[in-house]
């Protein structure tokens, strides 16, 4: 994030509270940062948080990810898109890649448990929708009480578009997710 560029563009999905969007945001005025969220009162946070703070660079969005991955103004348009422990991994990819365009960036901040399915299945996941995982690090500390996952990055990079039957419906990548 330390290059400078011209019209980056970064969509933090399942925003939350507005971390790590609304830092980078402040932090980053050359990047134009979206804010998403599936809940209306998080929404309305943010968007007084950019009012408050003079973030020109900054807006929210209220709508389910899979909604938008199907709206023109959003579908591939990102640079970088984040997402830090919105769901599982095969579901995350669902919700993020098509909105990452080609050439761009997810990155993943979640609990992960090394070496498990969950990685595995999501490579799969990844492929069918236009990625591949570039790189995993994990948190160097390791805390007994957490069973064995630790805090990670996922960076996947987007190879090509994706097909414009994802995301499926609102719920479907949840109950059903890719293999």
């Amino acid at each position: 994030l330390r290059k400078q560029v011209s019209s980056f563009k970064l969509i933090d999905v399942g925003s939350g509270a507005g971390i790590p969007g609304i830092p980078i945001a402040i932090m980053r005025p050359d990047f134009q940062v979206t804010l998403n969220d599936a809940t209306k009162k998080k929404c309305t946070f943010h968007a007084l948080a950019i009012e408050k703070l003079g973030l020109s660079n900054a807006q929210s969005v209220w709508a389910r990810a899979e909604d938008l991955g199907h709206v023109e103004e959003y579908r591939e348009q990102y640079d970088l898109t984040i997402a830090r422990s919105v769901a599982e991994m095969t579901t995350l990819v669902e919700l993020t890649l098509p909105l990452t365009r080609v050439g761009g960036h997810f990155v993943a901040m979640k609990s992960i448990e090394p070496g498990k399915a969950e990685l595995k299945n999501a490579r799969n996941a990844i492929r069918k929708l236009g990625g591949e995982i570039l790189e995993i690090k994990y948190d160097p500390y390791h805390i007994p009480e957490a069973n064995g996952r630790r805090m990670g990055v996922v960076v996947v990079e987007k190879l090509q578009e994706t097909d414009f039957k994802y995301p499926r419906a609102p719920g479907v990548p949840t109950k059903q997710p890719l293999k």
